[in-house]
């Protein structure tokens, strides 16, 4: 084993120091022949103990005697956790490329990650674990996550064209013009990072050169959602798609997502149901919408064909899109699974 750690050790101080490289080719030899079930080179292994520790036992003589007798031991333990941090480099390589986070599990347990709300891994396997009848253990879910990740990866280089994902009823921030491509963001009207990727498309003007829609998906978590108003919210757009604003400049769904999102904290934080609902209501007021019109939205929020439109979303969202980071957009033929700046917007 100390022929593994010397290959590993003077294999990269060989890159800095000449003098280092003939040990480093020792080493490499001596672990071929471990490999090979042959044994090693026993002063060569000497020589190892004298070079690595040689000083130590001068200057510190009881600590250079122990390291000296143990080293072997001290050396499967180095190996192990060289091997277990390059597996955990590798995993986490693949989680970046692949969701770009390298923790799927925890929005904040990357620094690389981009702004996002993370949709838990655990919360979408609960759910298909309702629809299959199955359960699945914390090994079992995490195998199944890298695994997952693996077999994503190439998605992070193909060209991602979101007509190919439009929901039946797609609605535009503009009249749809068959000249601009079509960019598509995937949102929860309570993620903070989608009202601030709102903000930035309209800053960077990128409805101007693209046809933007969107999807609206509450984010689930254990039998419910993430935020408490999100299904409601997605229920009154939906409706509202049904009933527009007759000569409205800005399509009556768009209007009320802006509404929303201006006052997010609002609806995260301090409304109830019912006052959430109230508030709702009052937008769809201010809109223009009287109040026979306003009742028709009401009960169409909670009426069959809603439910069906945001449960086909659901499904694109999970299985075409596949993605676990909200929000996501299609655009200029790219997928991002995080909040991007105005100036990459005006880039696309």
């Amino acid at each position: 084993m100390l022929c593994i750690l010397s290959f590993f050790v003077f294999a990269i101080l060989g890159i800095f120091s000449a003098s280092h490289r003939e040990l480093a080719k020792k080493a490499w030899y001596c672990l071929v022949k471990k490999i090979q079930f042959k044994p090693c080179d026993i002063n060569f292994n000497e020589e190892l103990k004298g070079k690595m520790l040689g000083k130590l036992v001068f200057t510190h003589p009881r600590l250079g005697g122990f390291l000296y007798k143990w080293a072997d031991v001290l050396s499967i333990i180095f190996v192990i956790l060289s091997v277990w941090s390059l597996l955990a480099v590798v995993r986490s390589s693949v989680y970046l490329l692949a969701y770009d986070t390298c923790d799927p599990y925890s929005e904040e347990g990357c620094s690389l990650a981009g702004d996002s709300c993370t949709i838990n891994v655990a919360s979408l396997s609960f759910v298909e674990s309702i629809r299959t009848g199955t359960t699945l253990d914390w090994m079992t879910l995490r195998v199944t996550t890298f695994g997952d990740a693996i077999t994503r990866v190439p998605n992070r280089f193909k060209n991602w064209d979101p007509q190919a994902f439009l929901p039946a009823n797609p609605s535009y921030y503009l009249p749809y013009e068959a000249s601009k491509p079509t960019a598509l963001e995937i949102i929860d009207p309570s993620c903070k990072f989608c009202a601030e990727l709102f903000k930035n498309i309209k800053e960077s003007q990128a409805y101007e050169r693209h046809n933007i829609t969107y999807i609206a998906y509450p984010i689930p978590s254990g039998e419910g959602q993430r935020f408490p108003h999100s299904l409601l919210i997605a229920r009154y757009l939906e409706a509202v798609k049904q009933y527009p604003l007759p000569n409205a400049n800005t399509p009556a769904d768009w209007q009320l997502l802006e509404r929303v999102f201006a006052d997010q904290e609002q609806f995260n934080f301090v409304y109830d149901a019912v006052q959430a609902e109230n508030i709702l209501r009052q937008f769809l007021t201010d809109m223009g919408y009287d109040g026979d019109a306003i009742e028709i939205i009401t009960k169409a929020a909670y009426g069959d064909r809603v439910a069906q439109a945001i449960a086909e979303h659901s499904r694109i969202v999970e299985e075409q899109i596949e993605t676990i980071k909200i929000p996501t957009i299609l655009i200029g033929g790219r997928r991002f699974d995080r909040l991007i700046d105005t100036d990459k917007l005006r880039s696309l």
